[in-house]
């Protein structure tokens, strides 16, 4: 039996019908009101008037940008299936072990979401703004430029991705473990790139870089042990 039930991936494939089609629901009365909204605010576009142009559009451009934005969300929608699965595959079984193996599953599951999702909602916009006609070079040429900026001005952030990406790796700290990051005890509820976040006994979120952890002590990796001090008075029988 699986630590993790199978809920979870019977709702993405229950509600993921359901939600592919308010998403097209979405673009087609967006789409609709797009190019009106366009007009008023003094944009020419290419279609004008004609309601051939429009009928036109809507069977060539408009049919693309519909593809790919169903196919983006149902590549999210894979992706994150997949990692359900993985996550309940690495979940079977009984013992301390599968316990082990769960967390780490979670852990990475949740970063290849993600990322993922980045990747894939970044590359449909750009396929949708080539369709609607726009330049997408000053796009591309702006991403190359922060490129640039995060390479020379931000080593914080790139220092903290690649502690966050060795910190992942190395299987060092996981989602559900027990951990003093710092010097500050509490449970860890994420394992990012660039953050590790602890929520205490109180109740408070702590979040820190992954550049900025100098300790960190795993309370609860394989196994745990709570020590107790019990005091006795120097009169006791030891028997």
């Amino acid at each position: 039996r699986a630590v993790i039930a199978d809920s979870a991936l019977e709702a993405i494939f229950v509600r993921r019908p359901q939600r592919i089609v308010r998403l097209t629901i979405f673009l087609v009365t967006a789409v609709a009101l797009v190019f009106p909204a366009m007009r008023v605010a003094g944009y020419q576009t290419v279609l004008g008037s004609n309601p051939e142009a429009v009928a036109l559009w809507f069977l060539d451009a408009g049919l693309h940008i519909v593809i790919i934005a169903v196919g983006a969300y149902g590549m999210m929608g894979v992706g994150s299936a997949a990692a359900r699965r993985f996550e309940q595959e690495m979940s079977r079984g009984t013992g301390l072990d599968v316990i082990e193996r769960t967390k780490r599953a979670q852990t990475l599951g949740r970063i290849l979401q993600k990322t993922l999702s980045i990747v894939v909602v970044g590359m449909a916009g750009l396929m949708i703004l080539r369709e609607l006609d726009i330049d997408i070079t000053p796009v591309l040429t702006g991403a190359g430029i922060v490129g640039l900026a995060v390479g020379f001005g931000a080593q914080t952030l790139v220092r903290d991705v690649i502690s966050g990406f060795f910190l992942i790796v190395e299987d060092q700290v996981r989602v559900g473990d027990v951990a003093v990051v710092n010097g500050q005890g509490g449970l860890v509820e994420q394992v990012n790139l660039r953050t590790i976040v602890l929520r205490d006994e109180t109740g408070a979120v702590h979040i820190f870089p992954n550049g900025e952890v100098k300790t960190l002590a795993n309370m609860s990796k394989d196994f745990a042990y709570y020590v107790i001090t019990v005091g006795l008075a120097y009169d006791t029988d030891v028997d």
